[in-house]
């Protein structure tokens, strides 16, 4: 079921043009709080994805178009549900099939993404990676991990995206072949200590030299990049494979210690590389040096929140209507730019645009560079819970469409005409300071909770719905 909006001119804050109610039992408000959140009971979108990937190309070998056809998103009750994007209609959707783990009436997936040849997949704590062909509607393959390792993320690469890499619970990285799914080609089990929470393979087409990060960071996308395959982990360190080579130790091309658990990561061109925590914290990397570009700090989270206040009048209503920044959702790397979308509790969001450009050599900075927090958009109004995922829907610099899914059970469709023109905060680096990892500050604040439905931290960091690690 969706639901149209009113489309409103001029505002200095976006409302969704469309929403989508994904389950008619979405988590109920408890006693805790008046303001919506915490939810006990019902569902709530685990993850978002769609058909092409963060950088516009598709997943799709048989899609030419520029937008995505269709978007996907997995239910807390193990539900798959694929919308196509022009109407926003249930298109396909698939039940929870999967057999008991302990006591839980589900196995909760923990990662959905596009695959090759028109399937979608999607990996759940009983370990198992799930192949579905979306042109008949059925579970086409899947693979099973080895005992007891829940699978908590993939990435697919080589060989038209057959090549599956799955993280799991046991710090390792196994290797499929979804035409083969039978066979386990090989693991890493020696450079993570803890649960693995990214895999992410290098896709040629997403660097674009349009990107400031990529101006100062590029290395030639043909020179070792065919491959290439970054991991993260709750212990702290991304990882850098060459996966062409023969053994895990001779793959292993750097390792980078953010010296926090990490939530997020990805590639920001063929070798930059960007970093979310489970401190809620965003830092750049250098993927081929191990060097940091830049730790955006414990203070962003608050310049963010000003930047947004401030991009707006004052009697715009943004103040009453976006007033904490709790959390960092995701960022994507689209159309040449690192995107984050950042939320607080009560389900209004903010998005923001990382740019770098040189100060003016005439205030006596020459050689300097300010780092961007750009603030693009606020988003308010359309969720009641804690975003949990994003995605973007267009491929036009010149204007952002996106959807976002929530702990409401909620897609919502967010889209503007005009490329925004928003406040940001400014960091400053000198150009050739490459500052090491010892110099990012002690990780004391947000503790991130370990079970699911808790509530909220004495620190007042957000609820989000952890990954529940099996006995």
């Amino acid at each position: 079921m969706h639901q149209h909006h009113q489309k409103q001119e001029n505002r200095p804050f976006l409302t969704p043009s469309r929403t989508i109610i994904t389950s008619f039992t979405p988590r109920k408000p408890t006693s805790f709080t008046a303001n919506n959140s915490p939810y006990d009971g019902g569902d709530w979108v685990l993850c978002l994805t769609s058909d092409r990937d963060d950088d516009g190309s598709s997943t799709q070998t048989t899609t030419t178009t520029t937008a995505p056809e269709t978007i996907a998103c997995a239910l807390s009750n193990g539900e798959v549900q694929v919308y196509d994007t022009q109407r926003l209609h249930l298109a396909r959707s698939f039940k929870e099939q999967s057999p008991q783990v302990g006591n839980a009436s589900t196995s909760r997936i923990t990662d959905l993404k596009y695959g090759p040849q028109n399937s979608l997949v999607s990996a759940d704590q009983n370990g198992l990676v799930k192949v579905f062909d979306l042109r008949q509607a059925k579970v086409g393959s899947q693979v099973q991990l080895p005992p007891g390792q829940p699978a908590l993320c993939m990435d697919f690469g080589f060989e038209g995206g057959y090549l599956a890499a799955v993280g799991s619970s046991k710090a390792r990285v196994h290797f499929y072949d979804l035409r083969n799914p039978s066979q386990l080609l090989g693991s890493y089990v020696d450079s993570h200590r803890d649960d693995i929470t990214q895999v992410a393979f290098y896709k040629p087409g997403s660097s674009s030299s349009s990107s400031s990060i990529n101006n100062q960071n590029n290395v030639n996308a043909n020179n070792g990049t065919a491959g290439l395959l970054l991991t993260a982990s709750e212990d702290g360190l991304m990882c850098l494979f060459d996966t062409t080579q023969p053994t895990e130790e001779t793959a292993l091309k750097s390792v980078i210690n953010v010296n926090a658990p990490i939530r997020k990561a990805g590639f920001c061109n063929n070798n930059a590389l960007y970093c979310l925590t489970g401190n809620e914290t965003l830092s750049l990397w250098n993927g081929e040096t191990g060097s940091l570009i830049y730790d955006f700090g414990w203070n962003s989270r608050q310049d963010m929140l000003s930047a947004a206040k401030s991009s707006s009048p004052n009697n715009s209503g943004v103040t009453s209507s976006l007033n904490s920044i709790d959390y960092l959702v995701d960022a994507r790397y689209t159309n040449g730019q690192l995107v984050v979308l950042a939320g607080d509790s009560t389900g209004n969001s903010a998005l923001f645009k990382v740019s770098n450009n040189p100060h003016n050599h005439h205030n006596g900075n020459n050689g300097q560079r300010q780092w961007h927090l750009d603030h693009l958009e606020s988003l308010v109004g359309g969720h009641r819970g804690v975003v949990r995922a994003w995605c973007p829907l267009g491929n036009d610099p010149n204007s952002w469409s996106l959807v976002t899914a929530g702990e409401d059970a909620r897609l919502c469709e967010w889209q503007t005409n005009s490329s925004a023109q928003g406040r940001r905060f400014n960091h400053e680096m000198t150009q050739q300071q490459q500052p090491q990892q010892q110099q990012l500050p002690p990780h004391q604040s947000f503790q991130r909770q370990s079970s699911l439905g808790s509530k909220r931290t004495a620190t007042g960091g957000p609820i989000r719905r952890q990954r529940h690690k099996p006995s």
